[in-house]
């Protein structure tokens, strides 16, 4: 099995057919011969060969990932809206339209800690 998959990025480290040393290519396919070495066909090299069996070069290193201009945050955030009885405000505010049913102040309660969780996380 060569130690080169497609894709690789490599360096020649023994000059052969006009390869210069230091040159860089992509592995774009590897090919066995009769004796059981690999011959890796690559994309670019400054000569213009096809390729090189593998002992003449070098695996690099893959090139790390560069921060893009996109990321994902999570976090909380107050939703302005009308949440059964209760209606919240851009600012945080709030209103609530009927405080005589317990159920719905206990709903009402359980907005107002959740909203306080979220300021607190904010300050």
């Amino acid at each position: 099995m060569s130690k080169f998959k497609v894709g690789d990025r490599v360096r020649v480290i023994d000059e052969a057919g006009g390869a210069k040393l230091g040159d860089i290519a992509t592995v774009t396919a590897v090919q066995p011969d009769e004796d059981g070495c690999f011959y890796c066909v690559l994309d670019s090299l400054s000569f213009g060969a096809h390729g090189l069996y593998e002992h003449r070069l070098e695996l690099l290193p893959a090139a790390p990932q560069q921060a893009g201009p996109v990321r994902t945050v999570t976090r909380r955030e107050i939703v302005p809206g009308e949440y059964g009885n209760l209606e919240i405000f851009g600012d945080a505010s709030a209103i609530m339209r009927d405080w005589t049913d317990p159920a719905s102040c206990r709903e009402a309660a359980r907005i107002f800690n959740e909203i306080a969780d979220v300021l607190e996380e904010q300050s």
